[in-house]
């Protein structure tokens, strides 16, 4: 059920881009989201690696290589958001609307 609110909010979305004929905001705001997630994937990627070092790794890099990645990363998501200030603005108050519902979701469902 969560993956049909979240597949109705991306054709919300999606089709409001494509409507006032923006698909090039579109495509801004696609890219912005996907390097938010890498980038938060290797981040998790990089606590889970400290906090559990004796997991078996069946490739384990230098840390350098997810570092600079974090870093290079954000460095494209903050030049994304320099020049699309507001496919940025509707990509932060997504993000935190999921994490808030997510929360309270959570929160809910343990008790």
């Amino acid at each position: 059920m969560k993956q049909s609110y979240a597949n109705l909010l991306a054709l919300i979305v999606t089709l409001i881009y494509i409507v006032t004929g923006s698909f090039r905001a579109l495509l801004t705001f696609v890219g912005m989201a996907e390097w938010v997630f890498y980038v938060s994937t290797v981040v998790g990627l990089l606590i889970m690696r400290r906090r559990e070092p004796h997991l078996d790794r069946p490739y384990r890099p230098t840390i350098v290589l997810p570092v600079i990645f974090v870093v290079v990363g954000t460095l494209v998501i903050v030049r994304s958001a320099m020049f699309a200030p507001i496919q940025s603005g509707v990509l932060a108050g997504l993000l935190l609307a999921g994490a808030l519902i997510g929360r309270l979701r959570g929160t809910r469902n343990s008790s």
